[in-house]
This record gives structure tokens, sequence and C-alpha cells, in this order.
């Protein structure tokens, strides 16, 4: 099996902004994620998804996925 880089990035992103979201922004728990995805992404994929999530048009709106 091929590893995809970009997969396991947006897996790490997605596990950050739901661990912020349960355990609060800057939760120290919630650091290893972003640790994760910033030393595996390119910093153009970060920088986007990071412009995205401010900007309210990131693809994935996880407060509706996890009913809140």
């Amino acid at each position: 099996m091929k590893f995809s880089y970009k997969n396991s990035s947006i897996e790490d992103l997605d596990a950050r902004m739901r661990c912020s979201y349960l355990l609060g922004e800057g939760n120290q728990n919630c650091q290893m994620f972003e640790k994760c995805y910033k030393c595996l992404c390119p910093h153009e994929w970060v920088n986007t998804w990071n412009e995205q999530i401010e900007n309210g048009t990131f693809p994935r709106d996880l407060t509706k996925e996890m009913g809140k």
C-alpha cells in the first residue's frame, strides 16, 4: 500500500480540529496532532487550510458532523 501524505495530513488536521472543538482551542493534548500535520504537510497546504478555516470555507464542518 502506498503511503499518502495528503490523506495522513488531512486526517491529522481533522483530529486536531475535533480535539480543539471538544477540549478547547489551545489544549495541550491537541498540539500533538497539529505538530504531525505541520511536519508532514507542505507549508502551502497548511496555509491554504488555515485560510479556509479562518474564512469559513474549509470543505468540512466538523461541528455539524459531531451533532453540535
